[in-house]
């Protein structure tokens, strides 16, 4: 009698995240004889070519003495399932046409693998500033094909006159009676209460 060949049930795991360990609970392995029996293995085989370190499918090789199956496993990124603004942006509050500031910002993507990891630096803002009101910020993150958002929201207030100075005054400051007014050299300086001036 003689050992022809190995059989192999499959372990329960044939779909891999990247980086995951690799898991052959339910793999069997059992010899196959020339008089038509087979004994199941406890032990004597080894397991080889496993990788999860990148994308793509793995052919895994058991081995018993000189008889040799194979199986193939998929090793796959996660899918990007959400993303959570974990803290604001310092700057909420804006006045009308000013540029959105994501400084401060703490954005977390969540896959479904369970792992998080921090996308702040990585992401987008849209939101229209454009007019008086609470606004919606939305945040945008991509990779691969998939898109995510997550919204905050900022207050924007209109521009207006918080108060005017002169910056110099007119040149002529005496007048004869019914003589026209002439406002040569003035020039005044008004403050707005988003700082700017003009």
């Amino acid at each position: 009698v003689t050992e022809n060949s190995i059989k192999l049930v499959k372990p329960s795991k044939l779909v891999y995240f990247v980086g995951e360990e690799e898991d052959t609970a339910g793999l069997a392995v059992s010899v196959e004889y020339s008089n038509g029996k087979s004994a199941l293995l406890e032990s004597g085989y080894t397991v080889s070519g496993f990788s999860s370190a990148s994308v793509g499918e793995k052919t895994i090789t058991v081995k018993y003495k000189e008889l040799t199956a194979t199986y193939t496993v998929s090793v796959v990124e996660p899918a990007l399932l959400s993303l959570t603004i974990d803290k604001n942006p310092g700057k909420l509050s804006y006045y009308i046409g000013e540029a959105l500031d994501l400084s401060g910002i703490k954005v977390t993507a969540h896959y479904e693998n369970g792992i998080t990891a921090d996308v702040s630096s990585k992401v987008r803002a849209e939101g229209d500033l454009s007019s008086v009101g609470v606004k919606k910020i939305t945040v945008v993150y991509s990779e691969r094909d998939f898109i995510k958002t997550a919204e905050y929201e900022v207050t924007v207030t209109d521009v207006q006159i918080k108060n005017i100075k002169f910056s110099s005054y007119p040149k002529k400051t005496v007048y004869a009676e019914n003589e026209a007014f002439d406002p040569t050299g003035i020039a005044i300086t008004v403050t707005y209460n988003n700082g700017t001036t003009e």
